[in-house]
């Protein structure tokens, strides 16, 4: 995947990465890539004067480049001595090293040897002016490391001699994708006529090139249309029988010669040139030689309005097949080719051929990253604005796009596999947009949420962008997110799940002006949201620095249907393939699976969700159903029309809804998710078909199997382990088929690494005095032995709609004070922290409790809440290496809490307080069996505050 134009040590930029990963065609010979990417050029200050001040070389170079809608351009490195050049080729390994109008003091063959000795894939290359140099050197090229001596006019004189070195290179390692591409062999004595066919063939070449990707979109097509460009090979005597002359000898060829006996040696097309050739006649033979240069589009409305109903032979080879290699489409033409075996005059359907072009194209947007465009976009469903990077979650939204492009789909029946519409704002535009509105990031560190966000509001996109976006809005009348994509977001050690923007909106405005206003509002607010408080105080949990981020935005289609005034998916879902608390006879490794009806806000916020493994999707994870129907999804998100968006009120979930569960029944959707509770027998009915409390057990999906999304799910979830390396989360939301109930969309949404159990070393719990202990829990996460002298605990029974808002505030208030106090505390309390429910939790943010050092979560009452497995929170619990502990019912009741009170001073009191132990206290986490315990400490000597004692 093409992510951005940021260049290696030796200038490579990603997209040449991404070709060399991903086609063999891309690396020929050891240590050649498929281009020069460094240059270094020895000339006296002179020459260099007249190369970049006269001759604009550096200018010319990314011109040349740029109009082939390339995002690399070769870098030049000047230096102005034999030893200077020695050391500049060493330092960089530089491809390609060019000497300008001088011969090296030691001779041009000794120097060649030295460059050789430190460098041994550099290419060497001898530019001159003055004719008579010529007469005592070599008079032509090879493939050795020395090339050359070659005749400079000066004017852009050096990027065609690039272009002839790469394919000199290129054709002496490898002969190129199995014989289809194009060589044009140069074969003229004259020197000063040599260079004048060599130059007017370069650009006849690269006009071809700018022809074809003029019509792609992806960087990726273009890089390969680079890659697979027609090659020249100077050959300045016929009578060479060289290696590679020999190897072409059954290609079809291009040749110009000033003689008569090339055809002696290859053959296909020969034009002679002689003194009054034209430059406009070599550029006519070569374009018509190479081919025509149209998209896949073009030849398929061609053979559509072919008047028989089938293509002979003679009319591929000497039509279609020219015509696919001239536009590089060469994988077509393997598949092609088999259709008409050697040895028979087969006459094939033009129906099964038009399929083929229509299958290659089809396949090739789905596994290619496309650059936005208007008049492509209705039928492309992931595409990027800019030419920066796509950020965390734009890299697994494109990774999937492509997995599911390699798989075969089909035997998941029923299962309509895909990633919504998607387009990405690169990260490239965030710099402008942060430097045309003179936005310094050094001035929001001490600037609350509210001004950021007024500033960045007040705040012009670029210009650039701005009619894209428009053309977006217009085209997409579904509700739209807005999602940030930095290139901090998703890593495995440090994911920042959750601590930027996301903006939903309903698009539903009959007016284009006011959709388009709310969704460039959209994008600004999620470009503020870089600045706000709790990305700057988890960044300083972290050891990132502020200026090592960047926000990428994803504008992206919002899976759901239309319910009324409402719009939500049947459901959404996070897949994991390690479970930390596995129940029921599975293992951690066969994953888990979370749903909930609506938007999956519910899920990574930490509210209800049904739990489910993807092994084994019958085996239910709670216990009676009784306590299934108690603990069952309440309600859920949905976006709504008619919401009036004023700028001055702009927030993350400014047209979003929270509804009653029963509404989802009313919509027609229950019957294909519920069961329904029979207090009379204590059982759980699949279905709506009678009365009784509805369950959001999935049943239906689950355990009759209307759909196959635990297998599909569990697959999944196995190859995206294997291809990151690591265990995975993967969000996804899926559309139900209300009139029928075995089919369903589903669309993957984001996929991150997540982190396992980390290594466990030794942790000795079993030995602690248990006249220390104040509480016991079976289900932790860390390791090692924490040391700490600050509380901050809610009391129980506390969680409360009403109250949610306070508690928060005064937590945030305390967190505040203890990281100035560098104290690191233990946050305790009911519920499950994090949660958007505040029945299940206290809705705090990472901003909040930046300075924790372990989290405990005790019971709601006589309910025991599930840890916080699943939210946004909890991937940043482990990512940080928090310690975590949750207690059940039991396990609380037996806790001795108002031991810590007592052996604490009670700095604060009320429903938040906060407790201070002199002598301190331990939490220690045995992570090799999920026990931890809280003790008092007796000898504090030597142990560092806050700090693992061991592990």
């Amino acid at each position: 995947m093409v992510e951005g134009d940021h260049t290696d040590h030796k200038g490579h930029s990603e997209a040449a990465r991404l070709s060399e990963g991903s086609d063999p065609e891309a690396q020929h010979g050891s240590g050649w890539y498929w281009s020069l990417r460094s240059i270094v050029v020895l000339s006296t200050d002179y020459d260099r004067m007249i190369m970049e001040e006269e001759d604009s070389l550096t200018s010319s170079l990314n011109l040349r480049y740029s109009s082939a809608e390339l995002d690399f351009t070769p870098l030049i490195e000047y230096v102005g001595s034999e030893e200077e050049a020695i050391k500049a080729v060493e330092a960089v390994n530089a491809d390609l090293l060019i000497v300008v109008n001088r011969i090296p003091e030691m001779g041009f063959e000794a120097f060649a040897g030295m460059v050789r000795s430190v460098s041994g894939s550099t290419a060497l290359a001898y530019l001159t002016r003055d004719i008579g140099d010529l007469c005592n050197d070599r008079n032509g090229l090879d493939v050795s490391p020395f090339l050359g001596p070659i005749l400079i006019k000066r004017d852009s004189t050096i990027p065609h001699i690039i272009q002839l070195i790469e394919d000199t290179i290129f054709l002496g390692s490898d002969l190129g994708d199995e014989g289809l591409s194009r060589i044009v062999i140069i074969s003229i004595k004259d020197p000063h006529r040599r260079h004048l066919v060599v130059r007017t063939v370069s650009d006849a070449i690269w006009g071809h090139i700018c022809r074809l990707n003029a019509s792609r979109s992806s960087m990726v097509d273009k890089v390969r249309t680079f890659i697979r460009r027609p090659r020249m090979l100077v050959v300045p005597e016929p009578s060479i029988t060289g290696g590679i002359i020999k190897a072409l000898m059954d290609r079809a060829s291009i040749s110009i010669t000033d003689t008569e006996d090339v055809s002696d040696q290859t053959g296909g097309s020969i034009f002679r040139v002689s003194s009054g050739t034209e430059g406009s006649e070599i550029i006519e033979f070569i374009e018509g030689a190479i081919g025509p240069t149209h998209d896949l589009k073009s030849l398929e409305m061609a053979l559509r309005n072919l008047p028989q109903d089938t293509v002979n032979r003679p009319l591929y080879y000497e039509m279609i097949r020219p015509w696919l290699i001239g536009s590089t489409e060469f994988e077509l033409v393997r598949k092609l080719d088999t259709l008409y075996p050697d040895g028979r005059s087969d006459v094939i359907s033009k129906g099964l051929i038009i399929e083929a072009i229509s299958g290659s194209a089809r396949l090739s947007r789905k596994r290619t990253i496309m650059e936005f465009s208007r008049e492509f976009f209705d039928r492309e469903d992931f595409s990027k604005i800019g030419s920066g990077q796509l950020g965390g979650k734009g890299r697994g939204l494109a990774f999937l796009k492509k997995l599911i492009s390699e798989i075969d789909t089909d035997r998941y029946e029923g299962l309509n596999i895909r990633v919504p519409r998607t387009v990405v704002l690169a990260s490239d535009v965030f710099d402008l947009f942060m430097r045309i509105n003179k936005l310094d990031p050094d001035r929001f560190s001490d600037m609350d949420d509210a001004r950021i966000t007024e500033m960045f509001l007040g705040s012009d996109l670029p210009n650039t962008i701005t009619g894209d976006i428009r053309h977006f809005t217009g085209s997409v009348r579904s509700p739209i997110v807005v999602r940030s994509s930095s290139l901090l977001e998703d890593a495995l050690m440090k994911p920042f799940a959750g601590i930027y923007a996301s903006v939903m909106l309903s698009n539903s405005s009959i007016e284009l002006d006011k959709r388009f206003m709310h969704l460039c509002m959209g994008i600004k607010y999620v470009y503020s949201s870089t600045f706000h408080a709790r990305a700057l105080s988890y960044i300083d949990s972290t050891d990132s620095r502020g200026n090592d981020e960047k926000m990428a935005v994803i504008i992206q289609e919002v899976v759901g249907q239309k319910h009324g005034d409402l719009y939500y998916p049947s459901f959404s879902g996070v897949a994991r393939s390690f479970d930390y608390w596995p129940y029921g006879g599975c293992s951690s490794k066969d994953g888990t699976v979370h749903l909930a009806v609506g938007l999956g806000k519910m899920i990574v916020e930490g509210g209800s969700s049904h739990k489910f493994c993807p092994k084994h999707p019958r085996s239910r994870f709670t216990g009676s159903p009784r306590e299934s129907m108690e603990m069952s999804q309440r309600c859920f998100y949905a976006l709504k029309k008619g919401i009036t968006v004023k700028s001055n009120e702009f927030s993350e979930d400014v047209q979003m809804v929270k509804v009653d569960i029963s509404t989802a029944e009313s919509d027609g959707i229950m019957d294909l998710l519920a069961s329904t509770y029979s207090y009379e027998n204590d059982r759980l009915y699949p279905g709506t078909g009678r009365d009784g409390p509805r369950v959001m057990d999935f049943a239906p999906i689950l355990q009759m199997g209307t759909i196959p999304l635990a297998a599909f799910l569990d697959d999944l979830l196995t190859w995206s382990e294997a291809a990151l390396g690591t265990p995975v989360e993967i969000e996804f939301a899926v559309n139900l088929d209300p009139d029928d109930p075995n089919k369903a969309d589903l669309y993957l949404l984001q996929l991150r690494g997540m982190r396992s159990r980390d290594t466990i070393s030794s942790v000795d719990i079993e030995n602690i005095a248990e006249s220390s202990v104040v509480a016991r829990s079976g289900r932790t996460l860390g390791n090692g032995a924490f040391l700490m002298k600050d509380v901050v605990m809610v009391k129980d029974n506390i969680l409360d709609a009403r109250t949610a808002d306070p508690l928060v505030q005064e937590i945030g208030r305390l967190n505040t004070s203890l990281v100035r106090g560098g104290r690191p505390y233990l946050l305790l309390g009911p519920g499950r922290w994090g949660s958007c429910d505040p029945w299940l939790g206290i809705p705090v943010s990472w901003d909040d409790i930046s300075g924790v050092r372990v989290i405990a979560e005790r019971p709601v009452g006589d309910r025991s809440i599930d840890p916080s497995q699943g939210s946004h929170f909890f991937q940043n619990i482990s990512s940080l290496k928090l310690g975590y502990l949750t207690f059940s019912v039991s396990e609380d009741a037996a806790a001795d809490w108002t031991r810590l009170v007592k052996a604490s001073d009670i700095l604060t009191r009320g429903d938040v307080q906060h407790l201070r132990l002199d002598r301190g206290f331990n939490i220690t986490i045995d992570g090799s069996s999920g026990k931890g315990i809280i003790h008092l400490s007796d000898d504090l000597d030597g142990q560092t505050e806050g700090g693992h004692l061991r592990g």
